[in-house]
């Protein structure tokens, strides 16, 4: 009996335990779901998240963010993160306190050539001191001004006969993505208010002298700050540019050709007649202006006649005919289907434009080459010798085993034998250690590449390549003066899994007036890439490197280089009509004669020799041991592919590296440094 009641005692202990093992496990599952969930947040109802894209953009998407404290005081950090697909590969956090019952704004500057997919979500998250998630709020199609469509707006006297130009519903291919374009007809009176909400700005069969100066202004800041502006006129060509300086948009009426007189003598369109290849439409039926071009435009499209040039991070598209007038034409004089013609002109506008849209293309085979660069540059410094460290390794393998046993045999205390082994093993990790020192993979390795365009006497742009041996999340505080940073190539991100708040690889973090950059590296060594820009005026170098009489082509280069700045360059590249040439070094205030000097190095395509430059001629230094050479060239490689991201094709550059350049970081790194300093003539 009492055997029974014991088992009873036992069995009923053990139903209790497992009853309550089960329910704190189900209490437990409950709070980590809660934690992980947006909807759930306990202090979700205390705050109130809004995210808005500012109009103006140049370099960076800059996302004003506004947060509201309706409960207690509270401080954290406030993250943006924007998916791409299912990954948010950088969280960029901003250090924030807010009172009870208190509200802040702040801007986010997110580099455009950080960003992937311009589509992608963004999730603002609220964390707590413990970098816990309290609250949060999604924003879709936040980086398109949360537009599904692309506006364009219409100014002209005659909207109906325009309409046409929303391509009968189709969808237009406008980077990356498929959009309707919906139409908006404008009105002088509401004219200023609109145009921060347009993609595209239509001007047709309108009147621009009753423009006040500061609409005009508006219309070509709007252009300036990206938007793609198109200009019709035929007959109506002295009234559409009556309003604006010949400098801007860029073109003077000179003559009209009427209907019937133009089919043949396209040359006032810069097509020579022998030259022309088969129109979309018989623009013989139309009215055509000719232009004296006195801007930016330069490139014409041969079936639809649209000249078109950059006006700063924006386009304009001239059209030497009507737009009311071309959608009037009869069918039968039309090539093609009207949208398609639309759509043409459109995409010639649109890829003229150096938009945040058109960024992603245009930019990649430069980031390409930089990647190249810092790579080369890495190696080059990272080459360690392990001589010393082979012997330690050595000697352990041969004094742990049978020598270690043979002395503590002879010294009769062999009982010591499992003692002296973690003791022998650890002195050698001890050794290796401060061995390791020397390799600099005890602090986060850095190596970067400045560059500098010396007429603008800025500090210009730093680009980094950093690793650490752990695996540990990592940041570094950077100096003083950091416009902005980000990542610099998509294809370095990480693809785990980014569904919680704390899930990122690259991670940019504001403090004040402090920013720091780090990642989360998925494995010991892990290589992260990023750019940042300097700010402000007059903090960089000064002077120039000037020439005289430079000649540059694919047969060779002459001319005299002169440096006129106050650093000694190890070496220096003239760049021109797509031919690249490398040379030994230039002091200060010293002059070079290219036709007396042979080049290390020369290309006839600069724009594509990341290959040959980095992994034949760089490689043949390395290769030869001779590591500062291949260093300093390497980091002459970035400023080349910087320098063409930002120059004119037409333009002869010259680009000298300097060695032990100032360094970025603020914080305990080992950092390897280069600048590359540049003018364009």
């Amino acid at each position: 009996m009492r055997e029974k009641n014991r088992n009873r005692a036992l069995a009923a202990a053990l139903w209790l335990t497992a009853f309550l093992g089960v329910l704190f496990c189900k209490n437990a599952a409950l709070t980590v779901r809660a934690a992980g969930s947006y909807s759930t947040y306990p202090a979700q109802e205390d705050f109130v998240i809004q995210a808005e894209m500012l109009p103006a953009y140049s370099e960076t998407c800059d996302i004003k963010i506004t947060v509201g404290n309706l409960g207690e005081d509270w401080e954290g950090t406030v993250r943006l993160s924007i998916a791409e697909g299912n990954h948010a590969p950088c969280a960029y956090d901003t250090a924030l306190s807010l009172p009870e019952d208190s509200e802040k704004q702040f801007v986010v500057k997110v580099p455009i050539r950080s960003i992937g997919d311009f589509d992608g979500t963004a999730t603002v998250t609220l964390l707590d001191r413990k970098d816990r998630p309290v609250a949060a709020e999604e924003f879709r199609s936040l980086l398109r001004g949360g537009e599904t469509t692309l506006a364009m707006g219409i100014l002209s006297d005659d909207y109906s006969k325009l309409t046409y130009l929303d391509m009968g519903g189709e969808e237009f291919y406008f980077y990356d993505d498929h959009y309707p374009i919906s139409l908006t007809q404008l009105r002088q009176e509401d004219l200023k208010d609109m145009l921060n909400s347009l993609t595209f700005l239509v001007i047709d069969q309108y009147n621009t002298g009753i423009l006040k100066d500061s609409e005009l202004d508006a219309i070509e800041q709007w252009n300036r700050n990206g938007g793609m502006l198109i200009i019709g006129t035929g007959a109506y060509a002295q009234d559409t540019l009556q309003g604006f300086d010949g400098s801007y948009p860029g073109a003077v009426c000179t003559d009209i050709i009427a209907p019937q007189e133009s089919s043949e003598d396209m040359s006032a369109q810069g097509i020579p007649a022998q030259d022309a290849p088969a129109d979309y439409v018989d623009f013989s039926q139309l009215s055509m202006a000719q232009f004296k071009i006195t801007g930016p435009i330069s490139d014409i499209d041969f079936y639809t006649r649209a000249q078109v040039g950059a006006v700063g991070m924006g386009s304009v598209c001239l059209l030497p005919y009507s737009l009311t007038e071309l959608g009037e034409l009869d069918e039968d004089y039309w090539q093609v289907e009207p949208e398609y013609f639309v759509e043409t002109f459109l995409e010639y506008a649109a890829s003229s434009a150096a938009s945040r849209y058109s960024a992603l293309a245009g930019g990649q085979v430069y980031d390409n080459g930089i990647l190249d660069a810092l790579n080369a540059v890495a190696a080059s410094n990272s080459v360690f010798s392990f001589g010393l460290l082979k012997a330690i390794v050595i000697l352990y393998v041969i004094f742990a085993g049978p020598l270690l046993y043979l002395i503590l045999r002879l010294a009769k205390r062999r009982e010591l034998y499992w003692l002296a082994v973690p003791v022998t093993a650890l002195c050698t990790i001890g050794l290796i250690f401060l061995a390791g020192r020397g390799f600099a993979v005890v602090d986060t390795a850095v190596y970067s590449v400045t560059v500098q365009d010396l007429a603008e006497n800025t500090a210009g742009m730093s680009y980094l390549h950093c690793y650490d041996a752990d695996r540990r999340e990592w940041n570094l505080k950077l100096k003083d003066g950091c416009e902005y940073a980000g990542p610099l190539s998509r294809s370095s991100y990480s693809f785990g899994s980014y569904s919680d708040a704390d899930s990122y690889f690259y991670h940019i973090r504001k403090e004040g007036d402090t920013c720091f950059l780090g990642m989360k590296p998925d494995s010991n060594f892990d290589d992260g890439y990023f750019y940042l820009k300097h700010q402000g005026e007059d903090t960089g170098a000064e002077g120039s490197l000037a020439v005289e009489n430079i000649w540059v082509d694919y047969g060779g280069a002459s001319g005299r280089v002169t440096n006129n700045t106050d650093y000694d360059m190890s070496y220096f590249a003239v760049l021109g009509e797509d031919a690249l040439y490398v040379y030994e070094g230039i002091a200060a205030g010293e002059t070079k004669k290219l036709h007396n000097m042979t080049p290390l190095y020369d290309m006839p395509s600069s724009n594509y020799a990341s290959y040959s430059y980095f992994y034949g001629f760089v490689s043949d230094y390395y290769d030869k041991g001779e590591y500062q050479k291949a260093g300093a060239l390497s980091a002459l490689g970035a400023g080349i592919y910087s320098a063409l991201s930002q120059a004119d094709y037409e333009d002869v550059l010259v680009i000298g590296v300097t060695e032990d350049w100032e360094k970025t970081v603020d914080d305990d790194c080992n950092e390897i440094s280069y600048g590359c300093l540049y003018s364009a003539w």
